[in-house]
C-alpha cells in the first residue's frame, strides 16, 4: 500500500513539474515576442532610413559625375539644357536608352538641367586705386608733408575711393559671354515610402577656352 502511495505521489509531482515547465516556456515565448515587437519596428525603421540614405547618396554621386564632366569635358558654348545627361554621367544605366533618366538598382533618377548665362554687365569687379605718392623733394628720412601714411589714407582722391568696373566695360569680346550658372535637378520616387524626392546641385562654368586662346 505504501509503495502504491509513493508511486502516486511521484507521478503527481512529475506531472506538476511538467505542467509548470510548459507554462514557463509559453510565458517565456510570449515575453520574447512582446520584447521583439519594438525591436522589429526599430529594425524596419532603420532599414527604411538606410534605403533612403542610399538613394540620396546615389543622387549625390550622379550629380558629382555629371557636373564634373560638364566642367571638364564639355565646351562652354555646348552647355545648354539639351544635353543628354545619362550619357554624360558615365554611369551604367539599366534602361540603356539615350535620355535624361538614369535607372540604377530599379530606381529611376530623372535628370533636369537648367543653364543660365550671366550677362557681362552683371559681372562686376571692385578694387581701390593705388595711392599716389609724390616724389620726395629731399633726402630726409621723413616723408614730405602730405606723403605720410595718415595723409594718404585720409585723402579720398588718393586712397579711399573704390573703383568698380563691369566686365562689359573692359572685355574686347562684346558679343561673347564668360560665365554660366548650371543647376542640375535630380528627381526620384522613394520605393519604400512612396514619397517624391528632389535634390538640386549648382555650379558655375567659365569660358576659359576663349580667355586662353584670345585673351579677355
Amino acid at each position: 500500500m505504501t509503495q502504491n502511495l509513493d508511486r502516486s505521489n511521484i507521478t503527481n509531482i512529475t506531472l506538476n513539474r511538467k505542467a509548470i515547465s510548459i507554462t514557463e516556456i509559453m510565458v517565456g515565448i510570449a515575453l520574447f515576442v512582446l520584447a521583439a515587437i519594438p525591436s522589429f519596428g526599430y529594425l524596419m525603421s532603420s532599414v527604411k532610413q538606410t534605403a533612403a540614405t542610399d538613394m540620396e547618396n546615389t543622387a549625390g554621386v550622379i550629380a558629382g559625375s555629371i557636373l564634373d564632366r560638364i566642367l571638364d569635358n564639355v565646351e562652354y558654348d555646348m552647355v545648354d539644357d539639351t544635353l543628354k545627361l545619362d550619357q554624360i554621367s558615365g554611369m551604367p544605366d539599366e534602361d540603356g536608352s539615350d535620355n535624361n533618366e538614369l535607372k540604377i538598382k530599379s530606381t529611376s533618377f530623372k535628370l533636369e538641367l537648367e543653364v543660365k548665362t550671366i550677362p557681362n554687365d552683371q559681372i562686376e569687379f571692385g578694387f581701390r586705386k593705388t595711392p599716389y605718392i609724390k616724389r620726395q623733394s629731399s633726402d630726409s628720412e621723413n616723408a614730405d608733408p602730405g606723403n605720410d601714411i595718415n595723409s594718404i589714407k585720409s585723402d579720398a582722391k588718393r586712397w579711399n575711393t573704390p573703383v568698380k568696373l563691369k566686365l562689359s566695360q573692359i572685355t574686347k569680346h562684346k558679343n561673347k559671354t564668360f560665365l554660366k550658372e548650371i543647376m542640375l535637378v535630380i528627381k526620384w520616387k522613394d520605393p519604400v515610402s512612396g514619397r517624391d524626392r528632389t535634390e538640386k546641385f549648382t555650379t558655375m562654368k567659365a569660358n576659359l577656352s576663349l580667355v586662353e586662346q584670345q585673351g579677355g
